[in-house]
């Protein structure tokens, strides 16, 4: 009998082996290059096979040898052999504990995101990232053109009748079935202005240093009559929960610390991060091991008057670059500041509890909306959309920052509004 068992034991370990080195060799065909084709549902299947396999012959292991834990012999060599056979039992509970957590919690990293990295936030030169080009964007079918932005992108030459507009800005530009700067055309066309295009540049945690990159090394080139900014909270906003260096890109840290750029990276942490059961356990010091952003934040001056000083002046400083550079080129520029959940006077019920959850964040950016508008007050290219929502009581915000479909269409509104009777008063 005993010895029936072991080879059902030694079975069942060799066949759990041969899957994973099935798996490991089926990825370098068709997987996404780690070796666990996890992008599959054959994935999830090996892998439940492996658990039973592995459970069989962890219950078989155990019935074999568990007496030899409990025996009463007294020899050192009887106790040397105890310990090492209950660390055999630690690991084997570990590996089975990690293969249950790969299938029923499987977590990608500690520095996942909303929007899937490598499609949202797709490595791009100058500007770090933008949409990875011809991949789904969220919205149904919709893909991300040629240029990595969602809908139409400007031909060169422009028709001569057109009047072309690219709105660049995070997120909240470029969200949503019908976006901010889908609004803004209609808006627009049905209020004097039919040859009005506007064209979405939106990119997911874009701030206003990569929005100025973008303008100088890709819009001017596109031949715009206006250029507009709808931006600002991922400036200040971004600082104070990410990378905490005002300007930076979205976590410029992580690109920073790649262990392939550092010299004394953290092999052990690294080697552990393989580790689906380690990440999910160990994400707060994973974070703080590979981001190092403590002493990033000690470096900024973090959640000081002079750190939020420069946080407001980079946004003003790049607002103002880009202006001076759009005059030269003969192309009207304007900035709108976007409002947040926190200056939403009449709030709902959902808005108020999450205003209330988040009252650091809620102070820090009313602070820097202050500082910012008040530096911004002789400023003719900059406008304030903070009071947009004033005698609004239906539900608009979905968090901080990112609207409702009517939330949008209020904004844009707004901002065509502002457009045209800028363009009136400059008799276009």
């Amino acid at each position: 009998m005993k010895e029936k068992f072991n080879r059902i034991l030694i079975l069942c370990l060799a066949a759990a082996l041969f899957l994973f080195a099935a798996e490991f060799l089926i990825d370098l065909w068709f997987g996404d290059g780690d070796g666990s084709i996890t992008q599959y549902n054959l994935h999830s299947i090996i892998l439940s096979i492996q658990l039973v396999l592995f459970s069989i012959a962890v219950i078989l292991f155990f019935r074999q040898s568990v007496f030899h834990l409990f025996s009463n012999e007294k020899g050192i060599m009887a106790q040397v052999g105890k310990v090492f056979l209950f660390l055999i039992y630690t690991i084997v509970v570990l590996l089975l504990a990690e293969l249950m957590s790969r299938i029923i919690a499987p977590s990608e990293g500690t520095f996942d995101r909303i929007y899937p990295a490598e499609i949202a936030r797709h490595p791009s030169p100058y500007v770090m990232f933008k949409g990875k080009p011809g991949s789904l964007t969220g919205y149904g079918n919709e893909v991300y053109n040629q240029h990595g932005y969602r809908g139409k992108y400007p031909s060169v030459p422009k028709l001569s009748d057109e009047f072309r507009i690219i709105m660049l800005g995070g997120s909240a530009v470029w969200e949503g079935d019908t976006t901010i700067s889908d609004f803004l055309e209609t808006g627009l066309k049905s209020h004097y202005l039919p040859s009005a295009s506007v064209y979405n540049f939106g990119v997911v945690g874009a701030n206003s240093s990569m929005q100025w990159i973008t303008v100088m090394n890709e819009a001017i080139v596109l031949q715009p009559d206006m250029i507009v900014f709808y931006d600002g909270a991922n400036d200040i906003i971004h600082p104070l929960h990410y990378d905490p260096r005002p300007g930076y890109p979205f976590n410029f840290l992580i690109y920073e610390n790649n262990p392939f750029l550092i010299k004394s990276f953290p092999a052990l942490t690294l080697f552990a991060y393989k580790s689906n059961l380690f990440r999910l356990l160990a994400k707060k010091y994973l974070a703080e091991k590979i981001s190092r952003q403590t002493s990033l934040r000690i470096k900024a001056g973090y959640q000081t008057e002079e750190w939020r000083k420069d946080i407001a002046d980079v946004y003003l400083g790049n607002e103002q670059k880009t202006n001076n550079q759009c005059r030269l080129m003969n192309i009207r520029f304007m900035t709108f500041f976007q409002p947040t959940v926190y200056s939403k006077q009449n709030l709902s019920d959902d808005e108020r509890n999450f205003a209330e959850s988040r009252a650091g964040e809620k102070q820090h950016v009313e602070m820097l909306r202050n500082m910012i508008t008040g530096s911004a007050e002789t400023d003719s290219s900059f406008y304030d959309l903070s009071d947009v929502f004033d005698g609004t009581e239906e539900h608009i915000f979905r968090d901080n920052v990112h609207l409702s479909n009517a939330g949008r269409k209020i904004v844009a509104e707004r901002m065509a509004e502002i457009i045209l009777h800028e363009l009136r008063k400059q008799g276009d």
